[in-house]
């Protein structure tokens, strides 16, 4: 068995993103009609959004070969997960076709609880649902039920004291894990915020659950770029610890780009989704899933 480095080490390569995130009305604020563009990743040891730059040890796209320097536009979902991450959902899709009996919890912030800007209250189809119905759909023989705990305002911090209660006493099979935008409000370092997703994730793995990590969905306030820090921490700690990785975030700006969606129907509130976009999310993830 290959030895990897401690998660520790890893983030020795990562720079913590502290201080005051900018807040001016400049070119950091994206208008509510605008069109994103999917980010652009500098294939070096740096990745850049706007001023932000983040350090990670060979950050490249797994499903490509890149040379340092180059610099790539993330279009198709294909190109958003590592490599293991196609073999782990492989084996989770053979689950489904043989109609193993399964169980998914997806635990995160108010976005998977489906938020619904204007109400405080919870959308008709929130992600974790729409995603269940579409895999059961894919797969006749599917005896798999996801359960939703998604929580306004949590953090990865909240989260690890809860783990016990909200997600472990369940017994699941599969876990998944989506924080960051909340950290990035209360201005955790990329660090900080790892530390405390490694604690998440080894608390599952000793029960021998797996594990899909998804990054923060994209939003439109200053604030995203904290969020954007925390990319390849998520995406080093699913290498250490042989998790599947999904990044959401650029998937959804892909998806905007290419559906031509504006940006005020989609993040209404410029955090939360729209009633009828949560489903993107589900999508999104089935795609990579039904590769």
């Amino acid at each position: 068995m290959t030895q990897s480095l401690p998660f520790y080490l890893l983030l020795l390569w990562l720079t913590a993103c502290g201080g005051t995130p900018n807040t001016n009305n400049s070119a950091d604020t994206i208008t509510q009609n605008a069109v994103l563009t999917p980010d652009t990743m500098t294939v070096s040891k740096k990745l850049t959004h706007d001023s932000m730059q983040t350090n990670e040890p060979n950050l490249t796209n797994d499903t490509t070969t890149c040379q340092e320097g180059d610099t790539l536009i993330i279009q198709e979902v294909k190109t958003l997960c590592l490599k293991n991450s196609l073999q782990k959902l492989t084996k989770l899709k053979l689950a489904l076709q043989k109609g193993e009996v399964l169980k998914m919890v997806c635990f995160g912030n108010s976005i998977t609880n489906g938020y619904k800007v204007g109400s405080y209250g919870v959308v008709a189809n929130p992600y974790p649902y729409v995603l269940e119905r579409l895999l059961k759909k894919k797969y006749p023989n599917a005896k798999l039920k996801i359960v939703k705990e998604g929580h306004n305002g949590w953090r990865s911090d909240q989260a690890v004291k809860e783990v016990d209660t909200l997600v472990l006493a369940k017994k699941p099979d599969w876990v998944t894990l989506m924080f960051g935008i909340n950290d990035a409000y209360a201005g955790w370092t990329p660090k900080f915020f790892g530390q405390k997703m490694e604690s998440l994730v080894k608390q599952l793995k000793a029960q021998d659950i797996e594990v899909i990590i998804f990054t923060p969905t994209p939003f439109t306030t200053a604030y995203n770029q904290k969020a954007i820090a925390y990319l390849p921490v998520l995406k080093a700690l699913a290498k250490q610890y042989d998790c599947a990785f999904i990044n959401l975030h650029q998937a959804i700006l892909a998806r905007i780009q290419k559906d031509k969606l504006e940006l005020g129907k989609v993040l209404p509130d410029e955090v939360h989704f729209g009633d009828e976009y949560y489903q993107l999310i589900a999508e999104e993830i089935f795609r990579v899933f039904d590769q």
